[in-house]
């Protein structure tokens, strides 16, 4: 991952103005990634295993003359795998490359705000859930806004995956 120096200052300006992301759904959770890091939303195809690859890439796709690794939401969230008739691939910029995220349904696109913001709690401040980068109270209740860079850091889950191939 390559290092950003004015990163945060872009963030903090970014942060103060309301923003569009795309809303959807993994099971029950609703989740959103900022709209800038969308790239399309299409019906999910044919992939291809990846060898070696974190258990929730399910393998690589072929898409617009690149290859795409396909993340299966449910998986990396630790939710059990589920054959939705209503899936989608979005497609979003994961630390400079291309990913597919394989969501249950997609909701359209919701504005987010500093306004609608709420502080996380410090139980979300460990390894599982540093996935969310924010969390906005809507009408009809919270959503998660996705920390792609975090979420698919895979040279940490490379480092951490048994040197034999053996889970314990």
């Amino acid at each position: 991952m390559k290092f950003d120096a004015f990163a945060r200052l872009h963030e903090s300006v970014h942060r103060d103005k309301d923003r569009k992301a795309v809303e959807f759904r993994v099971e029950e959770i609703r989740c959103c990634v900022d709209i800038m890091r969308v790239r399309e939303i299409v019906s999910p195809g044919k992939t291809v295993p990846i060898p070696s690859a974190p258990h929730w890439v399910v393998g690589a796709t072929d898409h617009r003359e690149s290859v795409v690794p396909v993340t299966d939401l449910r998986l990396r969230l630790g939710l059990e795998p589920f054959e939705s008739t209503h899936a989608k691939w979005i497609i979003v910029d994961a630390g400079g490359m291309d990913m597919a995220l394989l969501v249950d349904t997609v909701h359209g696109v919701v504005t987010v705000s500093v306004d609608i913001e709420r502080k996380r709690h410090p139980v979300m401040n460990g390894t599982d859930v540093t996935w969310v980068r924010s969390v906005y109270s809507m009408p009809d209740g919270l959503i998660f806004e996705l920390d792609l860079d975090t979420m698919f850091d895979t040279q940490k889950d490379h480092d951490e995956r048994p040197k034999n191939g053996k889970t314990t």
